[in-house]
Order: C-alpha cells, then structure tokens, then sequence
C-alpha cells in the first residue's frame, strides 16, 4: 500500500481517482473526516512492530550493526535530539541519564522506544500501549514504567 492510498482511504477517497489531488486529502485530513475502519488501521494488513523488534533494531543500532557506522552515528544523533520526552525520559535522573528515543502514536496506539545511558551502561527498552482510549492518560503510565524499568536495571 502506498502512502497516497492509505491516505486516501483514512479519509475516504478513491485512491484510483487520478483526480484527487493532495489538497483535497489535506482538506479531509484537516477537518478530521477520517474513516477509522480502513485498511491502514488493522493490525493485519498495515505495518506493525513488536517492542521486542523494536529494542532489537535499537541495539544493533547502538553496536553499529545497521548499513553502516556512519549512519548508526546519524540516526542515533536523531534520536538524541527527540524533543518529546513526556514518556520515556520524563522521571529519569536527568543528570545521570540520556534517552535516544523515538516516540509514535495514532488512534488509540502509543508508544516509545530507545536507549537509556546510564553512567554505567546502557540498555534498549521499548513500551508500546494499543485500544487505548485516553491519549493523554497513558503517557504518565509510560513515563511510570519506563521509571521502573530504569531502576530494575540501576540496582
């Protein structure tokens, strides 16, 4: 699937419509006409990860397994410089810690993965929610785990 089809079936256009043009689908995404049922939204037939693939993709990334060295420096600069941190690094000891982390989310899905850097080593983790129905609301519960997961891990 195509990102211009997802897209077009999200807000409920023929994708095969050669007239549809992206400011149509801007317009439909802007005054939030989503159809919630279609096919980029089911588990089965859109992309989906695992937090065990994710902190998988994350330590080879850290050992510079991944394309090539320089491009692990790069995408780990990447996500040095994430500038949410309401879930993973929020109740980390800020001065003993850093967090390369990626954050995502949409309808009722959440999550945050990355690698924590502690003063005596570092580890992946990755803490992803799905059927939730408070945005918001689960953020804190992420922050929470994250939190005990770092102290399991400093002791």
């Amino acid at each position: 699937m195509t990102t211009r089809e997802l897209l077009c079936s999200i807000v409920g256009l023929n994708p095969k419509d050669t007239s549809v043009s992206w400011l149509k689908v801007q317009e439909k995404l802007r005054n939030q006409e989503w159809i919630l049922d279609s096919e980029g939204f089911r588990e089965e037939t859109s992309d989906v990860s695992s937090p065990r693939d994710m902190a998988h993709l994350l330590k080879i990334i850290e050992r510079r397994e991944v394309v090539s060295r320089e491009a692990c420096e790069q995408m780990l600069n990447i996500l040095k410089r994430q500038q949410l941190r309401q879930m993973l690094p929020k109740k980390l000891p800020s001065m003993k810690t850093s967090v390369a982390h990626k954050t995502g989310g949409y309808f009722g899905v959440q999550c945050d993965v990355g690698i924590v850097y502690t003063s005596k080593s570092s580890y992946s983790v990755a803490i992803m929610a799905k059927e939730i129905t408070g945005m918001l609301d689960i953020q804190p519960a992420i922050a929470d785990l994250s939190e005990a997961i770092y102290f399991s891990f400093s002791m």
